[in-house]
């Protein structure tokens, strides 16, 4: 074999990689006529009233956690602990988004190591197990994408983002509904992948339902991530 074919196989692999990385970032539900609402930055002082508003329509959503938040302190304090142990034993999927909500494309490797680590080992202290599913802060991973990969993590990105961050007023959360109504499909086929927030009182309040009720309509059924693209809940976690 000549070093001209060696570099040409040796090219051919690494394009296959990236594809194949590129490809494990999830964007979209693969079952069809499912649909996965996510929300980021929890828990909140209104993520108990988000989960009761789930818990009365029997849905499991994706909860993407920030391990530490200045406003909250740490997810290893009561009250968060709890919250945390109780949407896990709902049968909500418990994700990762990163230690302190940094940006990890503006990061070294040591940096995100640590961001990556830290919730780790804040999330194995609370539910006595570590999630595999993982959105960067800012939905911007940069080079972070191949370490997370190198830890096992199936990146998470959206296709319907309800912008609720900049509509949390009572005059303005109309605004993230029209876009969730217009950018949401239908039934018989696999939907979006949705980003709100629990951290912000609109969302609790008035998107969630107002989402839960149009995908309702529309014909789909709100599911976690997880089940959205067909992994079980035993993937969705390790040891």
């Amino acid at each position: 074999m000549t070093l001209v074919v060696v570099y040409h196989f040796l090219a051919s692999l690494l394009l296959l990689l990236s594809a194949t990385q590129i490809s494990q970032i999830i964007t979209h539900c693969t079952v069809p006529g499912t649909i996965a609402l996510t929300f980021d930055d929890g828990p909140s002082a209104y993520t108990t009233q988000l989960l009761s508003l789930l818990a009365s329509h029997n849905i499991q959503a994706t909860f993407f956690i920030i391990g530490n938040d200045p406003s909250r302190g740490a997810i290893s304090s009561p009250p968060w602990s709890g919250i945390l142990q109780g949407m896990y034993a709902e049968g909500h999927q418990i994700a990762s988004h990163s230690w302190a909500h940094q940006d990890l494309s503006t990061l070294g490797v040591d940096g995100v190591r640590e961001e990556i680590l830290r919730n780790e080992d804040a999330f194995k202290s609370v539910i006595g197990v570590v999630p595999t599913y993982f959105r960067c802060p800012y939905l911007r991973c940069g080079a972070a994408s191949s370490l997370l990969t190198d830890f096992g993590y199936r990146v998470v990105d959206v296709s319907i983002d309800t912008k609720d961050y900049e509509n949390n007023d009572a005059s303005l959360i109309a605004v993230s509904k029209n876009k969730f109504q217009a950018e949401l499909g239908w039934g018989g086929q696999g939907g979006g992948v949705v980003l709100a927030h629990d951290i912000h009182y609109q969302t609790v309040a008035s998107l969630a339902e107002y989402m839960i009720m149009l995908v309702k309509e529309r014909g789909l059924k709100a599911v976690t991530v997880g089940e959205c693209i067909g992994d079980d809940r035993q993937g969705w976690y390790r040891s």
